[in-house]
């Protein structure tokens, strides 16, 4: 019995000898496999980081719009024209949410009396925002909104300002682009709310605000508030609606 055990691990040694050989080119084609599997992730890395830091630098340096179906779309600031819906119609938008403003919105719907551009930027976050994001520091068009907010503040103190106003249409009349810079001219149609002391009733009277605006489109200072970096620089000029009746 112990014979035949020797025997079997005799044999088992000798053919090992024989084709160790063998071992080795198999543990080599192993091991050459390996890093050849190696290599292909790190190429596939290497592509899908390239993608993306390519994808990245296109949004970095386009304008990021979104379609009907929510689907980002990149293009080009140079290759902007004044026919482009999307970008006209994006500054439009803008300022029909944060730039036009009655007695409500200035005070918060009468929660708050405001009497200085501090007080304003303290108590509106919509103000401040509008003011932050959208506005060069130091700029003429910055100068041309707290212009715009101190007079409403005085209309308000001298009771001379709509109590609401509601922009029923708004029309760009021009739009120009030259590069990332931009001007724009709105008119807003507008019914403005008015208190009567005389009769103690509102009336209902319809006007216009004008806008005038001129800036720049700079996607890589975008904030999620304004994602496009629209920056108004050289004007921002509303005409004030005041009140007709006392």
């Amino acid at each position: 019995m112990l014979n035949n055990k020797k025997s079997i691990y005799q044999n088992i040694k000798e053919i090992l000898k024989v084709n160790m050989w063998l071992l080795w080119i198999a543990v080599i084609l192993n091991l050459l496999w390996n890093i050849n599997i190696t290599m292909d992730m790190k190429n596939i890395a290497e592509n899908t980081a390239g993608r993306i830091e390519a994808a990245a630098n296109k949004i970095s340096r386009g304008v990021v719009l979104l379609d009907l179906l929510g689907r980002p779309l990149v293009s080009d600031p140079v290759n902007l024209t004044p026919i482009n819906p999307a970008f006209k119609q994006a500054i439009l938008g803008y300022i029909k949410l944060y730039g036009i403003h009655d007695w409500a919105s200035m005070t918060n719907n009468y929660k708050v009396t405001v009497d200085s551009l501090d007080k304003i930027y303290k108590t509106n976050k919509n103000i401040a925002l509008f003011k932050n994001d959208f506005f060069k520091k130091g700029s003429p068009a910055e100068k041309d909104l707290e212009a715009y907010l101190t007079k409403n503040i005085y209309l308000i103190s001298k009771n001379k300002m709509p109590e609401s106003v509601s922009i029923v249409a708004e029309r760009i009349s021009e739009f120009k682009v030259k590069g990332q810079a931009f001007s724009i001219k709105i008119d807003f149609s507008v019914q403005a709310r008015e208190f009567n002391g005389k009769t103690d009733r509102y009336n209902i009277r319809e006007g216009h605000i004008l806008v005038e605006a001129m800036g720049i489109l700079d996607p890589s200072k975008g904030t999620v508030a304004n994602p496009l970096g629209i920056s108004f620089t050289k004007q921002y000029k509303p005409s004030i609606l005041e009140k007709s009746v006392f």
